[in-house]
């Protein structure tokens, strides 16, 4: 059962090794208001307080978007916007919305226009042989209010003057008011499992390692953390995923996130075979000691366009590979809710409610 084969991989004895991590790509499905992780089955279907956007498995019904989303429906799905085919996976965090005006000239009303997301990427970081699977089906999500998230926005090259004709005036700090060629967003994931529930209300489930939070300093403000020991309340080690999120041709100005506020936070359910993913767990081994994005593990992977060890792809490249097997867009106002996800003039906000179909 799923104790004993966590059991099983916690005692394995494996010989000491470097740091080892993958990076996975991926384009956006789509942006729909719903959220697994808020699923409660006494309560039933019903649509998520806010509008999320989604990467991974994907299929024509869009049912790997729909509130009750289970493993079985992400293993099933013959659809994958991200680039390794036995990652079934799917990630989702809140809509980024440039808040715009009407008129150039300030004075008409507002609109939330949702930012075009340029792609995305999910690395796992661990010791070869020292982390555990994730276990099929798991919930997880992480949340930028807590520091141990470690959630940070990077604008690259350099921050360059907002140009909007309809104002650069705005509170934000995480979305910047200032423009950016590149806008880079990235969030941790805890790293350690009580073994026993896939989800919990509280995320109680999963925990951080200990010592992280200790050891961000002002020096230090982003350590890595893969690989310090658990909590015996969460003694289950598994990868430490970093997501990453990027707008091109940020604009600055106003912007916020689809729940009005201005933290970031992401959301997992894993999608693997958990077989699967402990032989690559156990067998890749790389020289990276963080995210790093020139190492992917191509020889346990599957990628969709072929994958050179060492050798980082530039960004531009990257995204072309990534167009080049992308699934049929999904229609998810004709299949989960018919609400407008773009283009209001006041975000959609609410559990449960609003609309949901089908």
């Amino acid at each position: 059962g799923l104790l004993f084969a966590v059991a099983s991989a916690m005692c394995a004895a494996f010989s000491f090794v470097g740091a080892t991590s993958m990076k996975m790509d991926f384009l956006p499905i789509a942006n729909v208001r719903t959220d697994a992780l808020l699923y409660d089955p006494y309560v039933g279907e019903c649509l998520s307080d806010h509008v999320h956007t989604f990467y991974g498995s994907i299929d024509p019904s869009a049912e790997t978007l729909r509130p009750n989303a289970t493993h079985g429906v992400l293993r099933r799905a013959v659809g994958n916007t991200g680039n390794v085919l036995e990652n079934k996976s799917l990630y989702w965090h809140p809509t980024i919305y440039k808040v715009a005006t009407a008129g150039s000239d300030g004075n008409g009303g507002r609109r939330f226009e949702a930012a075009d997301v340029w792609f995305a990427s999910a690395y796992y970081v661990w010791r070869t042989g020292q982390a555990s699977a994730f276990p099929d089906g798991l919930k997880m999500r992480t949340h930028g209010a807590d520091p141990v998230a470690r959630a940070t926005s990077h604008c690259a090259p350099e921050p360059t003057a907002c140009e909007r004709a309809d104002g650069c005036d705005g509170n934000g700090d995480f979305l910047p008011t200032h423009a950016c060629w590149e806008l880079e967003i990235n969030i941790k994931f805890p790293t350690c499992w009580d073994g026993v529930h896939l989800e919990s209300t509280d995320e109680s489930h999963v925990s951080w390692a200990e010592g992280c939070a200790s050891a961000i300093t002002e020096e230090s403000w982003d350590p890595e953390c893969f690989d310090l020991p658990c909590p015996a309340s969460h003694p289950v080690r598994m990868p430490e995923i970093h997501f990453y999120t990027r707008i091109l041709d940020y604009q600055g100005g106003q912007h916020v996130f689809s729940d009005g506020s201005d933290t970031f936070h992401a959301d997992y359910m894993s999608g693997w075979n958990s077989t699967a993913l402990q032989r690559v767990l156990d067998e890749c081994e790389n020289e990276s000691d963080a995210a790093s994005p020139d190492f992917f593990c191509s020889e346990q992977l599957k990628y969709r366009t072929p994958k050179v060890e060492g050798e980082q792809a530039e960004d531009g490249d990257i995204l072309e590979s990534l167009r080049s097997f992308q699934p049929a867009a999904v229609d998810v106002q004709r299949l989960i809710a018919p609400e407008a996800v773009d283009g209001m003039s006041e975000l959609p906000r609410g559990a449960c409610k609003g609309k949901l179909l089908g």
